[in-house]
């Protein structure tokens, strides 16, 4: 629910400011700002592929990465505010290979997390207490 607030209010404000500046450029700024961050919104997805034993991960234009599920080695919950494909502050950090981590935030985290612990038993999960 907060992220569609962030969207609507970035949107309108920049639509606004556009309007009273009367330049075109603004608007047109204005206009792929809002067209950027509805892709970014409507383009987020992860979807666990069992028959290649895949992890497809989609954030808008800007990442695009498929994670085989025998590469995780940890999932972590997590609310870093670091940047990744995950539009809520509720996120999931995966490791994958040796060093590499992304940060997710499924809709359902539990039973996304069971899903790749049925494909790949051996992933660690640890839960953040609360």
């Amino acid at each position: 629910m907060g992220i569609k607030i962030l969207f609507t209010t970035v949107g309108v404000a920049s639509l606004v400011s556009a309007f009273f500046a009367g330049t075109w450029y603004i608007w047109l700024i204005a206009i792929i700002a809002v067209m950027m961050l509805t892709d970014i919104y409507y383009q987020t997805y992860y979807e666990i592929d069992p028959t290649q034993n895949n992890l497809h991960i989609k954030g808008g234009i800007c990442v695009t990465k498929n994670i085989p599920i025998q590469s995780i080695r940890k999932i972590e919950e997590s609310k870093s505010t670091v940047s990744g494909p995950a539009l809520s502050n509720q996120r999931l950090e995966i490791w994958y290979n040796t060093f590499d981590s992304i940060l997710i935030s499924p809709e359902h985290p539990i039973a996304f997390v069971e899903q790749l612990l049925a494909i790949n038993a051996d992933i660690e999960y640890t839960q953040k207490k609360k």
